[in-house]
């Protein structure tokens, strides 16, 4: 008779353990109503809106090779913290780049990658003498919104409202020189057959 209450008992909680995973498997299944968006760029705070969360931002900037080189390219990468969710991407970085002739450009506004927050871009130096940079973010809102969830997160996943501040750099200086800079000081090519391993310093 014991024997046989026990074997109630495991059934019993056999088909409990079945019902729950079933429970589950359907709800991760079950469509959902709410509208989801894959990625969302940030837009000016619209008057009269109070977010449900305020962050403060950094901006950062750098550029190389400084000194560069009359006639060459160098490249200037942008970045803000705190970073975002993976569905969000700012849409606001503007870069200010003023000459040695004292003529002013303007690159941008350009979006930032999702989550990380970086852009960037690359640049002719035409002119010797200093150049002068400046970073601008110009801040961002996002409403609340149901986003795909990411790495260790819930397949669908509630964003509040936020807005990201404006912030910026101090303007940087860039040295444009007559003489060419070499990005990597070449190796010289070996003189008898290639031996493995070979170093990937070799360029």
């Amino acid at each position: 008779m014991k024997k046989s209450t026990n074997n109630k008992t495991k059934l019993t909680a056999s088909i409990a353990i079945v019902l729950l995973l079933m429970a589950s498997v359907t709800l991760m299944a079950a469509p959902i109503n709410a509208q989801v968006q894959e990625t969302e760029g940030g837009q000016p705070l619209p008057a009269g809106v109070t977010p449900d969360y305020v962050f403060e931002t950094r901006a950062f900037m750098s550029f190389r090779p400084n000194p560069v080189g009359k006639d060459q390219v160098f490249l200037v990468n942008l970045w803000t913290n705190p970073a975002l969710h993976k569905s969000r991407y700012h849409t606001s970085y503007v870069v200010t780049i003023q000459k040695p002739d004292g003529s002013t450009v303007t690159v941008g506004p350009m979006p930032s990658y999702p989550a990380d927050t970086t852009a960037w871009f690359e640049y002719l130096a035409d002119q010797e003498g200093t150049w002068k940079l400046k970073f601008e973010f110009g801040g961002s809102y996002f409403p609340a919104a149901d986003v795909p969830g990411g790495f260790m997160e819930s397949p669908i996943v509630h964003l509040n409202s936020t807005y990201y501040e404006p912030s910026s750099t101090d303007w940087q200086e860039l040295t444009v020189q007559t003489e060419q800079v070499i990005s990597w000081p070449p190796s010289p090519l070996p003189t008898d057959y290639w031996t493995w391993p070979i170093s990937p310093e070799n360029r």
